[in-house]
């Protein structure tokens, strides 16, 4: 009996020990872990990482390059990475106490092809709105998908369901309306990037900043309310929101940031309310101008530029496809960086005598202008207009 219970004994350690070495080997085989740990991307390019072998939810972080990258998060394991300025960054996933590291590399190579094409840099003496590149080379890809269409879908959005929020828009077939909760205080960063179904979203007044591309890629938004408690939208905020037809600028609004609306094609109304004491819209002109610097910051295919303005500011015009002709004044003494870059059908443009400084990349992608016309000469293409400067 003894030797019975001892045989027994032997043979359930041994069947504990290969259970053991059997989830040793399954754990090993299913190790958690990043799909990446490096990646090199463009400016203007982005990429996702995953964490692989887990449900949990995935906390993400920029530990370092912040000026080079912006981070959204896709999901509960996932990260869409995108390149802003060149340099090197660090990005981490905690999940179930471990630590996961990327680094990511921003290349230059969008504007290094620029600056090798000759038609893609201007640059007469010091243009008056800064030199430098820009935060982010703007992409003026327009999503080929049509708008959404069929029934509406409304979902609501606050600060703790933000990640299941935004999956359900990406996975959507339907156009989505959003109604954010009261109580956010900031559209984050990337926070609706590439959402191409979102339709329609009503902000509260909660609402005080809309972050740099929150809405970059809305293709299917064609109209937004900016609550009269905003008083930030960051750089490139509505990139390339191509169905976006109209926009009005509240008077709690003291910043906005270069690009804002770069990329938007079908804009045909702008406005800045009266009581803005920062910004106006004179003349009723369809653009928006920095009061204090008599800069205009951004137009769109109905602007007309008041003869009281004096700057044509980085990228007001940037991605604007539909322009088709534009009268410069002659009060205007300088053309900022990217100004009218990818105007693809501006065919014409009459730079006054009184402009003296215009920045990079001010033309570049006006593949379709064929008459430029400044100080008494008449170029045929934006590639001799830019040689005319070579080596001056």
């Amino acid at each position: 009996m003894k030797t019975k219970h001892k045989l027994m004994a032997y043979f359930l350690s041994f069947a504990l020990i290969l259970g053991m070495i059997s989830t040793v080997n399954v754990s090993a085989a299913k190790k958690i872990g990043l799909s990446n740990k490096k990646i090199t991307i463009t400016k203007g390019s982005s990429k996702t990482i995953k964490v692989k072998n887990t449900k949990k939810k995935v906390t993400w972080k920029v530990l370092s390059g912040k000026k080079c990258i912006t981070l959204k998060k896709k999901g509960k394991t996932a990260a869409t990475i995108k390149g802003k300025k060149k340099g090197m960054a660090k990005i981490q996933a905690l999940v179930e106490k471990k630590k996961l590291v990327c680094t990511v590399t921003v290349d230059d190579k969008v504007i290094s092809e620029q600056q090798n094409n000759p038609s893609a840099t201007a640059d007469i003496n010091s243009p008056a709105q800064g030199s430098g590149k820009p935060t982010q080379t703007p992409d003026t890809t327009v999503p080929t998908e049509p708008p959404y269409q069929g029934e509406i879908i409304t979902l609501h959005y606050n600060d703790d369901n933000a990640d299941e929020i935004i999956e359900q828009i990406e996975d959507s077939k339907n156009p989505v309306h959003v109604i954010v909760d009261e109580g956010v205080t900031n559209i984050e960063d990337n926070a609706f990037s590439e959402c191409s179904s979102l339709s329609s979203i009503d902000m509260p007044e909660s609402v005080t900043s809309i972050g740099d591309s929150a809405f970059y890629g809305c293709s299917s938004l064609t109209s937004i309310e900016i609550p009269e408690s905003v008083t930030s939208i960051l750089e490139w905020a509505f990139q390339n929101c191509s169905s976006l037809t109209s926009i009005e600028i509240p008077g709690s609004v003291t910043s906005i940031g270069d690009g804002a609306f770069f990329g938007c094609d079908s804009l045909t109304s702008i406005k800045v309310t009266g009581n803005n004491q920062i910004y106006d819209s004179r003349n009723d002109c369809n653009a928006i101008i920095e009061t204090e610097t008599n800069t205009l910051i951004i137009g769109c295919k109905n602007t007309k530029i008041p003869k009281s303005v004096t700057n044509i500011g980085r990228y007001a015009f940037g991605g604007c496809s539909n322009l088709t002709n534009i009268e410069i004044p002659v009060s205007v003494t300088s053309i900022g960086e990217g100004a009218f870059y990818s105007c693809s059908s501006l065919t014409s443009i009459e730079i006054p005598e009184s402009v003296t400084g215009i920045g990079e990349i001010a033309f570049y992608g006006c593949d379709g202008l064929t008459s430029i016309i400044w100080q008494d000469t008449t170029y045929g293409s934006v590639d001799k207009f830019i040689k005319a400067f070579q080596g001056v």
